[in-house]
């Protein structure tokens, strides 16, 4: 699989990643740098545990998708949560 597919996968993920980072957050104002924090390293983590288990360029793949990942979660953010 490659990082794009695994891109589009973990859109969901990362949608609802969001869900949970605006709740966990929602009683401390200007917050968004803790969520956004929040919701990369639970997509690192996730993307790790599924990268151990490959071989070859998987490897790499959140150097790949760490930036991609960070303008998603700042377009969800933007686009859901005004």
């Amino acid at each position: 699989m490659n990082w794009v597919d695994i891109m589009t996968k973990l859109l969901p993920f990362i949608i609802e990643l969001i869900h949970v980072a605006e709740e966990a957050f929602s009683d401390q104002p200007k917050s968004g740098e803790k969520k956004k924090e929040l919701v990369m390293e639970a997509v690192k983590t996730v993307t790790g545990a599924a990268t151990e288990l490959s071989t070859g360029g998987q490897k790499n793949t959140w150097e790949k998708i760490s930036e991609p990942i960070s303008r998603v979660i700042d377009a969800a953010c933007s686009f859901f949560f005004k």
